[in-house]
């Protein structure tokens, strides 16, 4: 079965598929929380955006370095999350409800699966049952389109580049959306999985799908298998049209592509080294542009619906997933553990009660370390997670590290380290709830001081005399009730930072920049 068998009841004509009206997205205004100060103006990615694209349109996407060229494919595929002005339809419907497949640049995948397993689970996430024979068919003529069956038992990690894109455009045709764009899709490849990669494309697009591709300098054995060029310049779409008519504009402004000189590569340059060329090209955009046809009725030609799993369906499936990969990769695992968690947060404690408990004579010597040991551990795994949430919230390592010392003073005074809690001043009093220091050091302070049932006082003191360990606690402003306390206050510090440090990620995740 050919890739087009997929696809047979598409016809391939003029009807356009997607229209860009007047689209503007650009990035909000930031202030600073404190002084409500601008610190960082808008900025404007795409402005005024306007054309269409037509069915069975393999179209090139290029331009200079920040032209806006993701954020508009970002856009044509509904997924920008900018703020944003204008509209993007497919087949006369807003592009949210469009069947719009985005293939990313670089792939996430868990590389202990093999291919089939990855390509059951899309299927199951996506389709539903890969059991049922249409799934099962749709999923077998990808394998075979694709070139993927001799690798259906391979690992992940073992295939080469051209493989691995094959594979990742295998997830994103399982739907068989309509429009197919594809970032960069050559991008660390060399020039035989390059072509292989292109070939594939161009053989859907020949089925009646759009599919839009931005390529970063493509060589010309790339460039001449595009059917249209798209070209962009700080943030404008300037041109769209075929080779011949992108070459008959370009020597309209005097600008000649030499004889076996690489046609995409020269009009970059050209867009990259002056304005003056932009603004000419601008000046004749109205020629500039294939003609655009209203579409008189809305029709979904093709696509197949995507089936929305159940939440515990969903989780049942990433589990199976992670427990292939776990039990497959189960030393790099356990190297992870060792070489970062259990260092931080059992090791380390370990070692330092052990150092301590040599030099100083503890009450119940064993138990008392044992339970010291417990208390640490706890903190530690407190402290991971305040430095987590700590490294998510603050979006760079340098206004982190101008803000982490002014958190943690505070918060290590809470200890009662340097000064006694109850000498603290009230309204610096609160901090110590949220402070990891101070619930270590309660612990390990009521669980020594308790143990201490009579303290000598000599006879010419002149200061208050503390005659037992609890009064030690009472002075130091320690808890009576520590054990609760204290566990349940490590908890809540761990639960509270892992979840800032989720807030900060979805923050970023909703910037726009990621698809």
């Amino acid at each position: 079965m050919e890739l087009n068998m997929v696809n047979k009841q598409l016809d391939v004509n003029d009807d356009e598929v997607i229209r860009i009206n007047g689209l503007k997205v650009w990035t909000p205004e930031e202030k600073s929380w404190w002084r409500r100060k601008v610190i960082k103006p808008q900025g404007l990615i795409l402005n005024g955006v306007s054309g269409c694209i037509k069915e069975g349109e393999f179209a090139a996407l290029i331009g200079p370095s920040g032209a806006g060229k993701t954020t508009f494919l970002v856009s044509l595929a509904g997924k920008c999350t900018l703020p944003s002005d204008g509209s993007v339809t497919v087949n006369g419907r807003n592009v949210k409800q469009g069947a719009v497949e985005i293939v990313p640049q670089f792939e996430v995948f868990m590389d202990s699966l093999s291919v089939k397993e990855h390509l059951i689970f899309m299927t199951e996430m996506k389709l539903g049952n890969y059991k049922k024979p249409h799934n099962n068919v749709i999923l077998n003529t990808l394998i075979r389109d694709l070139k993927l069956k001799s690798h259906l038992n391979t690992p992940i990690k073992g295939l080469s580049g051209g493989e691995r894109r094959l594979l990742s455009l295998a997830s994103s045709l399982l739907s068989n959306p309509q429009i197919l764009i594809c970032d960069e899709p050559t991008t660390g490849l060399d020039s035989y999985n390059a072509l292989l990669v292109i070939g594939v494309l161009k053989k859907l697009s020949l089925t009646g799908k759009v599919v839009i591709c931005s390529v970063h300098q493509p060589s010309w054995d790339l460039f001449k298998e595009f059917s249209s060029i798209l070209l962009m310049a700080e943030g404008k779409l300037l041109f769209h049209g075929t080779h011949e008519q992108c070459r008959r504009l370009f020597e309209s402004i005097n600008l000649r592509c030499p004889m076996n000189y690489n046609p995409a590569e020269f009009y970059i340059r050209a867009l990259s080294n002056g304005r003056g060329y932009i603004e000419k090209i601008l000046e004749m955009s109205p020629n500039g542009f294939s003609e655009c046809r209203e579409t008189s009725e809305i029709t979904d030609k093709g696509s197949i619906k995507m089936t929305q799993r159940h939440w515990c369906k969903q989780v049942e499936l990433l589990l199976w997933r992670s427990s292939i990969s776990l039990k497959r990769d189960i030393r790099n695992q356990l190297l992870q553990l060792f070489l970062s968690v259990i260092p931080r947060c059992i090791v380390w404690p370990i070692t330092l009660v052990f150092i301590a408990t040599l030099a100083v004579e503890l009450p119940n010597h064993v138990v008392t370390a044992l339970e010291f040991t417990a208390a640490l551990i706890g903190a530690g795994f407190a402290s991971v997670a305040y430095g987590l949430g700590m490294s998510a919230v603050f979006i760079s390592s340098g206004v982190m590290g101008d803000v982490m010392p002014c958190a943690d003073l505070p918060l290590f005074l809470m200890s009662g380290a340097f000064l006694r809690i109850t000498s603290i001043p009230l309204w610096l009093y609160p901090l110590k709830y949220i402070s990891h220091f101070y619930y270590a050091m309660d612990a390990i302070s009521n669980l020594y001081w308790r143990q201490i049932y009579y303290i000598d006082c000599p006879s010419n003191s002149t200061t208050l005399c503390i005659k037992d360990g609890p009064s030690v606690l009472l002075e130091n402003g320690y808890s009576a009730n520590f054990i609760f306390e204290d566990c349940l206050g490590l908890m809540f510090i761990t639960i509270l930072w892992s979840l800032l440090a989720y807030w900060g990620l979805k923050r970023e995740e909703k910037k726009g920049y990621a698809y």
